[in-house]
């Protein structure tokens, strides 16, 4: 249909879910840094065409989600 994989969706679902949960916390700890990034996780699917490279900047964003935590 519009040539998405199941891989693309797994990637959409997984990161959208991290997203959800930084948002969360960052709002929680009142932290700006965590709460944009998880916007972001949520948001940057939309925008990329898939594959590799939607996982790549979701694990980038991830891992950047992660440090800012600290």
């Amino acid at each position: 249909m519009f040539g998405l994989t199941g891989y693309d969706i797994l990637g959409w679902v997984v990161f959208g879910g991290v997203g959800m949960i930084a948002c969360a916390w960052g709002k929680l700890k009142d932290r700006w840094q965590p709460w944009v990034l998880g916007v972001a996780l949520m948001v940057y699917p939309y925008f990329i065409p898939g594959g590799l490279f939607l996982w790549g900047v979701g694990v980038v964003l991830s891992t950047l989600a992660f440090v800012a935590k600290r």
